[in-house]
């Protein structure tokens, strides 16, 4: 006989099972105690106690099920309408129960899935056809544009003779200085808003993705539930995002030694700045969450205040994102009056997300407290401090 709980397995008396069972069992029955964590076996429910399960992996509803001990489903139900069962891969969101394992392995329903995926036979549809066609048209494309572009580069001079620039004459017809000068500039600023966008997207989706794994390897509770991700995504990128993408060239863009071509855009800085942030985002999300449960806040609540830090900070990064080196500050702190704008609007929709009933009900937000939104401002501050006293420290010490 075995009980689960956490990460910790513990006894369960024989007496007790068979009280409740209310019947004679076989030696070796395994029951366990279903609470706040990810299930591994498919379990007949013998007692709950307002037990809510997540079943997203299975039935494609985000919302937690009700699960009840005492109801009498038909055998040949179906799985969305079983409530005195809980499956393997899905996830415990409120409550407790103890029940029996009846399915391990590929014997549960979503081993009968993965089987059922792996032995599929793959079908090509008209589409897939379509697709398939449509790439080796793009193919030939993009060579006939490499050929175009080679030829510009030989009537520019690179190489060849005045008889291969005059045949380039229908595609180049302005190769003074004062045009590549500017083409020059503004590739330079293409590139830079591309490393900034890089330098914002990568360490916030790292960040999260860890919040989500440090739970499932420790097997807590999840601080952010995967539809809350989901939001999040969904309308950083669209806002902040874009508003990056709208930043002007900053001073002196032309000043700078010319780039290796053969250099990473992932240099070292930048890798650096995506682990620090990252590491920010796990240490704010989960540990605000956890003294938030340890202060009796209810686990929706809880969960509201972690995804109001990742958005916070991700706001916060906005603003350091807008420069690699300088200060926003240093740059007109409105000077991309999109950033300012981006991250009034983020705020905005983040009160609409933590109080409007309809999103409460839909996301599993929560209201906060006062309290509780200081110290995701002071979580988002830290952040954006810490950020800028590295960059201080490469201008000062030329690194």
């Amino acid at each position: 006989m075995h009980s689960l709980l956490g990460k910790h397995w513990h006894h369960l008396p024989t007496d007790e099972v068979l009280d409740l069972l209310d019947t004679n069992i076989q030696q070796g029955l395994d029951v366990f105690e279903v609470k706040h964590r990810q299930e591994r076996f498919g379990l007949n429910l013998l007692t709950s106690r307002d037990l809510q399960v997540t079943e997203a992996a299975l039935t494609g509803e985000s919302l937690p099920v009700v699960k009840d001990a005492d109801l009498t489903v038909p055998h040949d139900a179906i799985l969305a309408e079983r409530r005195n069962m809980a499956y393997a891969s899905t996830l415990v969101t409120y409550g407790a129960a103890i029940g029996v394992v009846v399915a391990t392995g590929n014997g549960s329903e979503v081993g009968r899935i993965s089987q059922l995926i792996a032995n599929a036979a793959e079908l090509e549809t008209p589409l897939t056809r379509k697709i398939g066609q449509f790439s080796r048209v793009l193919l030939v494309a993009i060579l006939v544009l490499s050929a175009l572009t080679f030829g510009i580069g030989v009537a520019m001079g690179i190489t060849g003779t005045d008889v291969s620039k005059e045949a380039a004459d229908i595609f180049l017809t302005d190769d003074n200085f004062a045009s590549i000068e500017a083409a020059i500039e503004e590739g330079r600023g293409v590139f830079d808003n591309l490393t900034k966008f890089i330098a914002w997207i990568l360490p916030t989706n790292l960040g999260e993705g860890l919040v989500l794994l440090a739970a499932i390897v420790t097997g807590a509770t999840l601080p952010i539930l995967p539809i809350q991700l989901l939001w999040i995504n969904m309308v950083s990128a669209a806002i902040l995002g874009v508003a990056l993408s709208l930043e002007p060239k900053e001073p002196g863009i032309m000043q700078r030694k010319p780039r290796n071509p053969q250099a990473p855009i992932l240099t070292g800085t930048l890798l650096w700045r995506i682990v620090l942030v990252s590491v920010i985002i796990l240490a704010g999300a989960i540990g605000l969450f956890e003294v938030e449960l340890s202060r009796g806040a209810l686990l929706a609540e809880a969960r509201t205040v972690a995804v109001n830090v990742v958005i916070f900070v991700e706001i916060f990064c906005l603003f350091n994102a807008r420069s690699l080196t300088r200060s926003p500050f240093q740059l007109g702190f409105f000077s991309n009056p999109w950033a300012v704008g981006a991250a009034i609007l983020m705020a905005l929709i983040q009160l609409l997300y933590t109080y409007a009933p309809f999103m409460n009900t839909h996301f599993g937000s929560a209201p906060m407290s006062l309290v509780l939104w200081l110290d995701v401002l002071a979580v988002g501050l830290a952040a954006y401090v810490i950020i800028e006293v590295e960059k201080w420290l490469r201008r000062k010490f030329g690194r």
